[in-house]
């Protein structure tokens, strides 16, 4: 399952850069990176319905014949099929949508929540099995999750709009300011939610922070084109691992997870700028280049405060 789900990610991150690289050229519905997501997703539909048909199970108990947190999987595979009808007729009667357009269409919006049923399928099997470990098949779906996320936000996501960067982008100062200081802001809250979310339920192992931010990094990142930028995701993974084998966050070390949530985004983000600043150079004040990464802590630590809230005190809990 968590192949095929990686099969949908990078189908629909290649049909993603299609619509920024070659998309002017082609005013058709049937293309090459269409036809690698729809047959990812037609291969994950027949691999679900052959588990659950292979028991007996009827069309209609198809859900439930399958394993618990595999019937959203299931439901999304459908859902992405109604999606993908309505992607054809909106692309036949408005023409193909062309960069950021493409996101916010419609039909693509429910292309992928869709997906995102789809490959958070063996994260949810292991969220309801009981204890706190994990398997590497829930990370890799907890990682290509995340890859939804950021695919949707793709249009701000530092590694890929680097405003701060040289040369200077062709807009004026304070527009590229203020869109650099959101993407940090948007992409620590995707990032932190599932981390967070994670650190939460499971005892995380050592490499699940380089494995989902790395991989993430290059998802992204691939959209627009191979950039050294990558190896920023994969430094900020392994001092993530560091973090998480020192501190030991958990809900119960409210001090600690607090601490984790400040810093992973913190340093993830001043390795960013000081790698932009060695390859590129910027143009962004010291103003703005040394305060991002502790607007990347704080987000990170706010971020915390939502997935594991402060305790109530007792007295307080009974009178509510």
């Amino acid at each position: 399952m968590v192949g095929l789900s990686a099969a949908v990610a990078a189908g629909a991150h290649l049909d993603s850069w299609a619509h920024g690289h070659v998309a002017a050229t082609l005013e058709t519905f049937f293309t090459p990176w269409h036809a690698l997501l729809y047959a990812s997703v037609a291969a994950t539909t027949g691999f679900l319905v052959v588990s659950a048909a292979w028991i007996g199970a009827r069309p209609w108990d198809w859900g439930r014949a399958l394993p618990d947190g595999y019937a959203l999987s299931l439901l999304g595979c459908v859902l992405f099929g109604i999606a993908g009808v309505l992607d054809m007729t909106w692309h036949l009667r408005f023409g193909i949508e062309r960069s950021f357009q493409a996101l916010i269409s419609p039909t693509h919006v429910m292309l992928m929540v869709s997906g995102g049923l789809m490959v958070s399928g063996p994260l949810r099997a292991a969220w309801r099995r009981p204890g706190r470990s994990i398997g590497w098949p829930a990370i890799a779906s907890a990682t290509l999750t995340l890859t939804l996320l950021t695919f949707f936000g793709q249009f701000d996501h530092p590694f890929t709009s680097q405003w701060s960067a040289l040369p200077h982008p062709p807009v004026a100062n304070e527009p590229a300011e203020e869109l650099g200081i959101l993407g940090v802001i948007l992409h620590t809250g995707f990032l932190m939610g599932v981390i967070l979310l994670l650190v939460r339920r499971f005892d995380l192992p050592v490499g699940s922070m380089t494995l989902l931010m790395a991989v993430n990094a290059v998802f992204v990142t691939m959209i627009k084109g191979a950039d050294s930028v990558i190896l920023i995701g994969v430094v900020g993974g392994v001092v993530a691992d560091l973090l998480l084998l020192t501190l030991r966050p958990s809900a119960s070390r409210s001090a600690q997870l607090r601490t984790f949530a400040f810093l992973v985004p913190a340093v993830l983000y001043a390795v960013y700028f000081a790698g932009l600043i060695g390859v590129d150079g910027t143009w962004w004040p010291v103003h703005l280049w040394a305060g991002a990464p502790l607007v990347a802590g704080l987000t990170g630590l706010l971020v915390s405060l939502l997935v594991v809230p402060p305790a109530i005190p007792e007295g307080e809990a009974a009178a509510a």
